[in-house]
């Protein structure tokens, strides 16, 4: 009986010690994906509104969960990992609740490339990519609009021009629009470098 105790003991030492040598030696794996969208909606002001906007946007695509902020009048939209984001699928469903979509605003997490000297923000797991700037240039005299129209500060690109060279994993928070290419425009109002540890050896 006592051989069988110890036995059992030492079992479960062993499973505490390997859980616990596990838990030293794994790092969390960091996700390219879209994490939440929020989009503001003129005129939300009554609870049963906001009831049926919700079944709507619940009905597109790649959308887990949906809270609402009456107060500030906007719904938060929760991803899937590895789903795509649609700003139209999003508007379509809230004007099908009778309402009018307003501006949206995305967190999404992924690698910072360069293309045509300007910087994208590639989200690989969901397929999505965003056109990063921080500065709208306006037109100019003659009524002509730079060749570049939207533009990041300095500060911000030498980060992003690191990231690039480091091939880092960035999260980016901020405004999108859709372009007439069919692009997304991301106006960065807030991010940060997410870096992943190696495994310890």
């Amino acid at each position: 009986m006592r051989t069988i105790e110890m036995n059992r003991i030492t079992l479960f030492q062993a499973f505490g010690l390997l859980a616990l040598f596990t838990g030293l030696v794994v790092s969390p794996v960091v996700h390219a994906q879209v994490e939440e969208a929020t989009v503001q909606v003129k005129g939300l002001a009554c609870p049963f509104c906001v009831s049926g906007i919700e079944k709507h946007i619940e009905k597109v695509e790649g959308v887990s969960e949906v809270s609402t902020n009456l107060k500030r009048g906007e719904f938060v939209l929760s991803y899937e990992p590895g789903s795509a984001f649609n700003l139209e699928s999003i508007n379509e469903a809230i004007v099908h609740g009778g309402f009018t979509p307003g501006p949206a605003t995305v967190t999404a997490t992924g690698s910072i490339k360069k293309q045509e000297e300007r910087f994208v923000l590639e989200v690989t797991d969901s397929r999505s990519t965003f056109w990063l700037f921080e500065v709208e240039v306006v037109e100019g005299e003659d009524d002509t609009r730079d060749a570049r129209p939207q533009i990041l500060t300095e500060e911000t690109a030498a980060v992003l021009e690191k990231a690039v060279e480091a091939n880092q994993i960035i999260r980016i928070m901020g405004k999108v629009h859709r372009h007439k290419d069919s692009s997304f425009g991301l106006a960065v109002e807030k991010f940060e470098v997410v870096e992943a540890k190696e495994d310890a050896e």
